[in-house]
């Protein structure tokens, strides 16, 4: 029995080896390292592994089920209530701090990542909004999530264990978030928005840990890429007196 265990817990270590710096990785291209068609394509390679990876993992490694199964609908609720809250918390804190945004380097910024332009503005954001966030949760809630509470140790109860995972998950979530955030701002900006990203993706964590598919936590993710999307049209588009 021990050595199941400790086999499974050095295959979670490979999986999260294997998966966990891909997002940053091409983030840091895209934004910082490689701005242009380069760093996109880098980009876009890292996003394709990020869904083939866990899908071979769990078909031939794991041979696990898809969690693409039916939610409950205390699940689909819950997403819905999170959702909702996450929104308006993101609006209502981008009101306070909206007169101390660079909007001139925010717009320079925008301009070496094709971002100024309202169409790609647009695509970008609703390929963000429908699949990218179902992409994150598949990766980050139910293949990350899973490795981490493996790893957890097994003396402790279930709810401990369900618990550290939830907030190693969310920590992993942050990383390449934090990437992203350091293209755009800085300093403060870069704190606040990293603990809003840790915070929403300790609820989303919760919620696959509640409901075990991942239409609550992608329901509720929605939201929160809703408001990205109000967010940056405002900062990238407004007119300034």
């Amino acid at each position: 029995m021990n050595e199941g265990i400790d086999r499974s817990r050095r295959r979670a270590v490979t999986a999260l080896v294997l998966i966990g710096p891909a997002q940053s990785l091409g983030v840091a291209a895209m934004l910082l390292a490689l701005p242009g068609p380069l760093g996109l394509g880098i980009n876009l390679l890292s996003r394709a592994w990020m869904v083939a990876f866990p899908l071979f993992w769990a078909v031939r490694i794991e041979r696990v089920r898809l969690p693409f199964g039916k939610p409950s609908r205390a699940g689909l609720m819950l997403g819905l209530a999170t959702g909702v809250v996450i929104l308006l918390v993101m609006l209502g804190a981008y009101a306070l701090i909206a007169d101390r945004v660079d909007l001139p380097s925010l717009r320079s910024r925008a301009r070496q990542t094709g971002f100024d332009d309202p169409f790609q503005f647009a695509a970008m954001f609703g390929f963000i909004i429908l699949l990218n966030s179902l992409l994150e949760e598949f990766v980050w809630r139910w293949f990350v999530y899973r490795q981490l509470e493996t790893l957890t140790p097994a003396r402790w109860g279930w709810e401990a264990r369900q618990g550290m995972a939830v907030a190693l998950a969310a920590l992993a979530f942050t990383v390449h978030h934090v990437v992203a955030l350091s293209a755009w701002v800085d300093g403060g900006l870069v704190v606040l928005g990293s603990l809003g990203v840790f915070l929403g993706a300790v609820v989303w964590s919760a919620l696959f840990a509640y409901d075990r598919t991942l239409w609550p936590c992608y329901v509720s993710h929605i939201f929160a890429d809703v408001a990205i999307v109000i967010i940056g049209y405002d900062v990238l588009f407004r007119m300034t007196m």
